[in-house]
Protein backbone atom coordinates (compact mmCIF):
# COMPACT_ATOMS: atom_id res chain seq x y z
CA UNK A 1 0.00 0.00 0.00
CA UNK A 2 1.04 3.50 -0.52
CA UNK A 3 2.32 5.83 2.25
CA UNK A 4 0.87 9.19 2.27
CA UNK A 5 4.31 10.91 1.03
CA UNK A 6 3.97 8.39 -1.90
CA UNK A 7 0.58 9.99 -3.00
CA UNK A 8 1.75 13.65 -2.48
CA UNK A 9 4.62 12.75 -4.30
CA UNK A 10 2.64 11.47 -7.10
CA UNK A 11 -0.08 14.54 -7.11
CA UNK A 12 2.87 16.52 -7.32
CA UNK A 13 4.42 14.93 -10.57
CA UNK A 14 1.07 15.16 -12.03
CA UNK A 15 0.85 18.69 -11.79
CA UNK A 16 4.47 18.97 -12.65
CA UNK A 17 3.36 16.65 -16.02
CA UNK A 18 0.56 19.39 -16.68
CA UNK A 19 3.09 22.38 -16.32
CA UNK A 20 5.82 20.22 -18.80
CA UNK A 21 3.41 19.12 -21.44
CA UNK A 22 3.04 23.53 -21.87
CA UNK A 23 6.58 23.28 -21.86
CA UNK A 24 7.19 20.54 -24.13
CA UNK A 25 4.85 22.36 -26.68
CA UNK A 26 7.25 25.11 -27.10
CA UNK A 27 10.86 22.26 -26.84
CA UNK A 28 12.12 20.53 -30.10
CA UNK A 29 11.63 17.04 -29.83
CA UNK A 30 14.26 14.57 -27.41
CA UNK A 31 17.06 12.35 -29.79
CA UNK A 32 19.03 11.04 -26.70
CA UNK A 33 16.15 8.66 -25.42
CA UNK A 34 15.78 10.77 -22.03
CA UNK A 35 11.84 10.80 -20.22
CA UNK A 36 9.91 13.45 -21.94
CA UNK A 37 8.18 15.78 -19.77
CA UNK A 38 4.99 13.93 -20.68
CA UNK A 39 6.11 10.87 -19.46
CA UNK A 40 6.91 12.95 -16.00
CA UNK A 41 3.64 11.32 -13.97
CA UNK A 42 4.56 7.87 -14.71
CA UNK A 43 8.00 8.42 -13.76
CA UNK A 44 7.26 10.43 -10.60
CA UNK A 45 4.96 7.45 -9.71
CA UNK A 46 7.29 4.79 -10.26
CA UNK A 47 10.24 6.76 -8.60
CA UNK A 48 7.69 7.17 -5.42
CA UNK A 49 7.50 3.80 -5.70
CA UNK A 50 11.16 3.13 -5.33
CA UNK A 51 11.71 5.84 -2.88
CA UNK A 52 8.95 5.19 -1.00
CA UNK A 53 9.18 1.66 -0.45
CA UNK A 54 12.75 0.06 -1.87
CA UNK A 55 15.38 1.88 -0.81
CA UNK A 56 17.32 -1.02 0.83
CA UNK A 57 17.46 -2.11 -3.12
CA UNK A 58 18.42 1.31 -4.37
CA UNK A 59 21.42 1.65 -1.56
CA UNK A 60 22.34 -1.77 -2.34
CA UNK A 61 22.55 -1.46 -6.19
CA UNK A 62 24.47 1.78 -5.78
CA UNK A 63 26.53 0.11 -3.41
CA UNK A 64 27.29 -2.66 -5.95
CA UNK A 65 28.34 -0.07 -8.20
CA UNK A 66 30.80 1.90 -6.11
CA UNK A 67 28.48 5.18 -6.85
CA UNK A 68 28.57 7.43 -3.62
CA UNK A 69 24.89 7.85 -2.28
CA UNK A 70 22.54 8.95 0.76
CA UNK A 71 19.85 6.06 1.65
CA UNK A 72 19.41 5.19 -1.90
CA UNK A 73 20.15 8.89 -3.83
CA UNK A 74 22.87 9.07 -5.48
CA UNK A 75 25.19 12.13 -4.21
CA UNK A 76 24.48 15.36 -6.52
CA UNK A 77 28.11 16.19 -6.29
CA UNK A 78 29.20 13.04 -8.20
CA UNK A 79 30.12 13.05 -11.80
CA UNK A 80 27.53 10.38 -12.99
CA UNK A 81 29.65 8.32 -15.80
CA UNK A 82 27.40 5.01 -17.69
CA UNK A 83 28.48 2.28 -15.81
CA UNK A 84 30.00 -0.92 -17.90
CA UNK A 85 27.22 -3.74 -19.24
CA UNK A 86 29.84 -5.70 -17.12
CA UNK A 87 29.57 -3.93 -13.97
CA UNK A 88 25.60 -3.24 -14.25
CA UNK A 89 25.73 -7.38 -14.68
CA UNK A 90 26.85 -8.07 -11.57
CA UNK A 91 25.31 -5.48 -9.54
CA UNK A 92 21.90 -6.58 -10.96
CA UNK A 93 23.23 -10.01 -10.08
CA UNK A 94 23.66 -9.19 -6.53
CA UNK A 95 20.43 -7.61 -6.56
CA UNK A 96 18.35 -10.78 -7.74
CA UNK A 97 19.65 -12.81 -5.23
CA UNK A 98 18.62 -10.62 -2.58
CA UNK A 99 14.86 -8.65 -3.68
CA UNK A 100 12.01 -10.28 -5.38
CA UNK A 101 13.07 -10.95 -9.23
CA UNK A 102 9.47 -8.53 -10.13
CA UNK A 103 11.26 -5.76 -8.37
CA UNK A 104 14.58 -6.30 -9.67
CA UNK A 105 13.01 -6.21 -13.22
CA UNK A 106 11.13 -3.30 -12.60
CA UNK A 107 13.61 -1.24 -10.76
CA UNK A 108 16.36 -1.75 -13.77
CA UNK A 109 14.06 -1.09 -16.14
CA UNK A 110 12.79 2.54 -14.53
CA UNK A 111 16.78 3.77 -14.60
CA UNK A 112 16.58 2.49 -18.20
CA UNK A 113 13.89 4.68 -19.12
CA UNK A 114 14.01 7.58 -17.14
CA UNK A 115 18.08 8.04 -18.60
CA UNK A 116 19.00 5.73 -21.29
CA UNK A 117 22.18 7.38 -22.08
CA UNK A 118 23.60 6.91 -18.20
CA UNK A 119 21.97 3.43 -18.07
CA UNK A 120 22.87 2.28 -21.74
CA UNK A 121 23.90 -1.26 -20.37
CA UNK A 122 20.87 -2.07 -18.53
CA UNK A 123 19.49 -2.66 -22.31
CA UNK A 124 21.35 -6.10 -22.50
CA UNK A 125 20.30 -6.99 -19.12
CA UNK A 126 16.06 -6.46 -19.40
CA UNK A 127 16.33 -8.49 -22.67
Amino acid sequence: MLTPLAIVLGLLGGAWGLIADRIAARWPAHDDGSIRPTDSLAGSMLLALHLEQRRAMLSAFLDALKIPHADGLIDENHEMKPPSTSTLEKAAKSLSERFPANEVELYLATLYVLDRVTWAGLATILK
